[in-house]
């Protein structure tokens, strides 16, 4: 009897060792923060970006502003952001260089609509043509819509830190070690989207 219910006790104190783990794993997972996150206001995921966005140079039919972009649940730790906007298709798959811009202040909680050009914060990169500049898409129009990733990188280094008018792949050698977390957003311009 004795040996009975001392097992008993134990299975009782083991079932209430675990429902506490539980609770406090519950509590935990309440408490975790939220993942970083990016979006194109205004454009949802896997939309089509509106014709502004596009180039404006002859026959593309855009605006060239690029878009706003805007990022919430930075890790922390982050001091300053990266943005790099890329179309996959471009150069039958090589890819172009459409927008990099970086050295933007972690307190900056998104970008507007027309930033580059004007930015009052962060620096230029160069993009697929060797401008420091955003260069609007503009596919062929005897292509399909092209496919384009917006990629927003946390980053534990100052704004100050880099110099400006890095292409995409000095950017993503220098930030290699820095990077604390990214997100990105997928959206689509082309024919299918009514421009081209």
């Amino acid at each position: 009897m004795i040996s009975i219910s001392l097992s008993r006790s134990i299975q009782r104190a083991s079932f209430a060792v675990l429902t506490a783990l539980a609770a406090l794993a519950a509590q935990v997972s309440l408490a975790a923060p939220s993942s970083f996150s990016v979006s194109v206001p205004g454009t949802p995921d896997g939309a089509a970006f509106d014709t502004a966005v596009g180039s404006n140079r002859a026959g593309c039919g855009g605006a060239n502003v690029s878009p706003a972009v805007s990022w919430s649940n930075l890790p922390a730790g982050t001091n300053s952001l990266a943005i790099t906007f890329w179309d996959v298709d471009a150069q039958k798959g090589a890819g172009m260089v459409q927008w990099v811009h970086y050295g933007i202040p972690a307190s900056v909680p998104g970008v507007p609509a027309g930033f580059a050009g004007s930015a009052t914060a962060g620096h230029e990169g160069t993009n697929g043509r060797g401008e420091a500049a955003y260069a609007g898409p503009c596919p062929p129009a005897t292509d399909a819509a092209h496919h384009y990733v917006i990629q927003v990188f946390a980053l534990d280094i100052s704004p100050s830190e880099l110099e400006a008018g890095l292409s995409r792949a000095q950017l993503t050698t220098k930030m290699a070690s820095h990077v604390l977390a990214s997100a990105s957003v997928f959206e689509h311009y082309g024919s299918s989207s009514g421009a081209h």
